[in-house]
């Protein structure tokens, strides 16, 4: 059987570590805190379950050290990182792939000139959150008709109790609509169910271990999906003004926009510094 080790045993690194107990030898098993690379040697599979800003670490450590990585989504918080552990992977001749469960699920859905995308949990927590934990997974499934349009705006609707937004594109509109505070978990694409009973983790991870998987696809829809959330990010939550165009404030906004912010320089003379 195929070695493993996961790194990470939060609610889904228990979830994944019970799936992959069945269909491989889990060699070790540790938090993101704990001493991991000593025990590479031992896999030739690592699959990384640890919080999202912990992964573009933890994932290159790996991935130096030739092993191949499944990474839980996202890969990492922004498209700039992603795309560096990829050429990482292809540097250390190791494989990466990133979770895409939702495309192991059969499903038939249209989309039209107004379309709705909801999805709604219990349990609360951080609307911003919601971004990487459920609208990440929408994304990529939407990739095949949205990979050829052109945004034309990014627009709020609601982020106090829920995450919900509109984004315009050149052909069709979509609107976000994410309920952390629901007592029923749903999720539509125009009112075609995206939910099931069937176990599409084990089909996915299975996949993976056996090679039955387009690496290169996986790729593609991992990159697309962090540059969009990267957009969304910067047109819901990431509007900064710096008052103040003299050194130390170009530098702040300079740096600020280096991360991708939206920053918006304000100064009172006719010029900067």
């Amino acid at each position: 059987m195929i070695n493993v080790g996961l790194v990470g045993y939060g609610k889904w690194g228990k979830v994944l570590h019970n799936k992959l107990e069945n269909i491989c030898n889990v060699k070790f098993v540790c938090r993101s805190k704990d001493d991991y690379l000593n025990k590479l040697k031992d896999v030739d599979w690592v699959f990384v379950a640890t919080p999202d800003n912990t992964h573009y670490e933890i994932v290159g450590n790996c991935l130096y050290f030739g092993k191949n990585v499944f990474c839980e989504k996202p890969l990492t918080l922004t498209y700039e990182q992603s795309k560096k552990l990829y050429q990482l992977a292809k540097t250390c001749e190791s494989k990466l792939y990133v979770d895409d469960i939702q495309n192991y699920r059969e499903y038939n859905f249209e989309l039209m000139e107004n379309n709705l995308v909801e999805r709604r949990k219990s349990g609360g927590g951080n609307i911003k959150d919601a971004l990487y934990r459920l609208a990440y997974h929408d994304i990529y499934t939407l990739y095949e008709y949205i990979k050829n349009s052109e945004i034309e705006y990014i627009k709020p609707i609601d982020l106090d109790r829920r995450l919900q937004f509109e984004i315009k594109f050149n052909d069709i509109k979509i609107e976000f609509l994410y309920d952390l505070n629901s007592e029923n978990k749903e999720h539509y694409i125009n009112g075609v169910s995206l939910s099931g009973k069937d176990d599409i983790l084990t089909k996915m991870l299975s996949n993976v271990l056996n090679d039955k998987v387009d690496y290169d696809y996986n790729k593609e829809i991992t990159l697309f999906t962090n540059r969009f959330i990267d957009k969304i990010n910067r047109e819901l939550f990431n509007k900064i003004a710096v008052v103040g165009g003299g050194i130390f404030g170009c530098t702040t906004a300079w740096k600020l926009a280096k991360e991708g912010y939206d920053v918006t320089l304000y100064e009172k003379n006719d010029d900067i510094i």
